[in-house]
């Protein structure tokens, strides 16, 4: 047996190493290549030992796989990007329902038609539960968002993206009427998890196996680092750094919240190796800045504030003797000049053109999910963009200020009931280690709302998973 596993991890190696020598010709540091070609020796002989345990732990999690996994799976799926290149505001008004599209629309139909089905056969009532707690303002956010129609800049676009979101509500409700414990919650998460290291995983082969798209210079002088984007499906390198900032922020979690957890050390560590790694090369300067902050909740929640500031202290220290402090800073401008910097990489810019469009109509917008799209972008010479990058600014500009009222009032409730599901005296242990770690989670979605309109975009899970669990932690509470 013995003899089998050193064969295949031997062919695994020289697979690895095959794949690292072909990826070196898209990067132009030394370092940077020596790196790579170290990383097969790395994957294999530290790396696969922790995946075995990633193994079991995958078997033991199919096993328990119920309708709502599978459903987290559509919603997923119907999210993803599988178009070759970004379709900007003409292409989408003369080809509406290209094959990507129509993908898309066959498993928001599968999810809602699901949901309905449910509702109607009495197996899930989730009507009760979108009229009551944290989802109360969500559903008047959604509500609002399908009312705009009647005075959108593109009505049939509001409207399917509003009952989308919509579906992802209900979604999460149903989630809420169909489990009973943190276990179930954590299982769930856990799901969820295993998808984003998989489309992490999957940026990764194909930016590998196709380097000149999947890693991409700077565009005024060549980085440190190229910048890592998914080929197929297509993943920005905003949202692969988000990916990889949770991911690193879960592995955090667990490693330090259960610290009896031995057995599971390995994996987790290579988990967050993982992550870092992808954050480095994604270079999403605002998931590192979520991730800092999330390990630094997770550090005040386990009591393990002196080991933190021990940890930075140490770093900071050699970031000035070494220099290496210049050496990241160089990195983390990305190729781009200094003004781009102050402008958050245009951001301002369309927050400033979007803000004029705001005070045209301060009370309806322009209609859900459409401002951005059709209004803003094209007028910021960027018509292949979806939105202004804010889940602040967005639903104020598509839907008025009671609208984004109502997104902040369910995000405090998050916020609350989270954070109360970490001290009470009415949870158990495990309840109150899991109420932490999803904390550390909303850190980095909170950071990232300000940069991202990750609160509002279909399918939006992490954040309304979290909006799940914490109406779980209420009712528990009462």
């Amino acid at each position: 047996m013995n003899r089998v596993l050193w064969f295949g991890e031997f062919l695994i190696y020289a697979l690895l190493a095959v794949l690292a020598l072909r990826a070196v010709t898209a990067f132009e540091s030394s370092l940077a290549t020596v790196l790579i070609i170290l990383s097969p020796l790395v994957l294999v002989f530290v790396f696969i030992p922790a995946l075995r345990f990633g193994m079991q732990a995958t078997r033991t999690m199919f096993a328990s796989l119920t309708l709502w996994h599978w459903l987290i799976l559509i919603a997923v799926v119907s999210g993803l990007n599988f178009h070759a290149e970004l379709r900007d505001v003409k292409d989408i008004s003369s080809n509406p329902f290209d094959a990507g599209t129509i993908v898309r629309i066959v498993f928001d139909v599968a999810l809602t038609s699901t949901l309905l089905l449910r509702l109607f056969t009495g197996r899930t009532p989730w009507l009760r539960q979108v009229t009551s707690g944290i989802f109360v303002p969500l559903v008047a956010f959604a509500s609002i968002c399908i009312l705009s129609v009647t005075w959108s800049v593109n009505p049939v676009w509001s409207l399917y993206k509003s009952v989308e979101y919509g579906f992802d509500i209900v979604l999460a409700a149903s989630i809420v009427a169909s489990f009973s414990s943190a276990e179930d919650y954590r299982r769930l998460f856990d799901w969820f998890w295993a998808i984003v290291g998989v489309l992490m995983v999957l940026a990764w082969v194909t930016a590998i196996l196709d380097p000149s798209d999947g890693f991409r210079m700077g565009e005024f002088h060549p980085l440190p680092l190229p910048q890592l984007w998914g080929v197929w499906p297509a993943q920005t390198s905003n949202g692969l750094g988000t990916f990889g900032a949770l991911l690193g922020t879960v592995s955090v979690g667990r490693l330090l919240l259960y610290p009896e957890a031995k057995e599971t050390r390995g994996w987790y560590n290579s988990v967050l190796a993982f992550s870092v790694i992808t954050m480095i090369m994604t270079d999403c300067r605002s998931a590192i800045v979520g991730f800092l902050f999330g390990m630094v909740v997770l550090l005040v929640l386990a009591r393990k504030v002196v080991f933190g500031a021990v940890l930075a202290m140490c770093g900071a220290l050699v970031a000035i003797v070494s220099g290496v402090g210049a050496t990241v800073w160089d990195f983390l401008l990305r190729g781009q000049q200094q003004h781009e910097i102050q402008t958050l990489t245009g951001r301002t810019e369309w927050w400033a053109i979007a803000w004029k469009f705001i005070v045209e109509r301060p009370l309806i917008g322009w209609g859900a999910f459409a401002g951005g799209r059709f209004v803003v972008m094209p007028h910021a010479n960027h018509p292949e963009l979806a939105d202004i990058d804010s889940s602040i600014l967005e639903p104020l500009l598509d839907t008025g200020l009671f609208s984004l009222l109502f997104l902040l009032f369910a995000l405090c409730l998050v916020w609350l009931y989270t954070a109360k599901g970490t001290r009470s005296m009415r949870l158990s242990l495990n309840e109150s280690r899991f109420s932490a770690e999803c904390m550390g989670v909303l850190t980095v979605l909170t950071i990232r709302a300000f940069f991202v309109s990750n609160l509002v975009h279909h399918p939006a899970l992490p954040f309304l998973l979290l909006v799940a669990y914490a109406e779980f932690v209420r009712r528990s509470l009462k």
